[in-house]
């Protein structure tokens, strides 16, 4: 591992629980922090990371070569609207991605095409100050309206604020 990883990440991927065989989609994958302990958990199974940032993904690429080169990774450049939505995931994670905090029918109806039958989505954040309860309604209310079923909301404290995870499944 390159540098320290914050807490948060710590967290995000115990929830995760990453299986050998997952088919893993990160929206937003920044420097690729968490998609590097993502692909380390992986045998059989493939991390699909994005982002916006071509920055953000050279850093992401860096870090994790050695699952590039193994195919257990691969890193694009792009926003969400643009991915095949014929690749199906057992789960789909972000950490800190703006498009849960409002109804996006359109963003979360791809995802929601995307996610396998049973595939599970988790969505991180951990706002700059404590806002944390109000935070889970508003991404609950936003996947509600997407079509999603929120399964659980969990909020742990931690520096500097403390962080949620909302879970879903598709409403089929």
């Amino acid at each position: 591992m390159h540098t320290e990883m914050h807490e948060r990440y710590k967290w995000a991927i115990a929830l995760l629980n990453i299986q050998a065989d997952d088919q893993v989609l990160e929206i937003g994958c920044g420097t690729g922090i968490m998609a590097e302990q993502i692909a380390m958990r992986l045998r059989s199974g493939r991390l699909h990371a994005i982002d916006k940032s071509p920055a953000q993904i050279q850093k992401a690429i860096m870090r994790n070569q050695k699952y590039i080169q193994s195919g257990k990774a691969v890193f694009n450049t792009m926003a969400l609207e643009a991915m095949d939505e014929t690749e199906r995931f057992d789960k789909i994670t972000a950490f800190n991605v703006n498009v849960f905090l409002k109804p996006n029918p359109p963003a979360l109806r791809l995802i929601r095409q995307m996610l396998k039958v049973n595939g599970k989505l988790f969505v991180f954040y951990q706002p700059p100050s404590e806002k944390s309860e109000s935070l889970c309604e508003t991404i609950k209310y936003a996947l509600k309206a997407g079509g999603f079923e929120t399964e659980k909301e969990m909020i742990r404290s931690m520096h500097p604020a403390s962080a949620v995870c909302v879970t879903a499944t598709a409403d089929r």
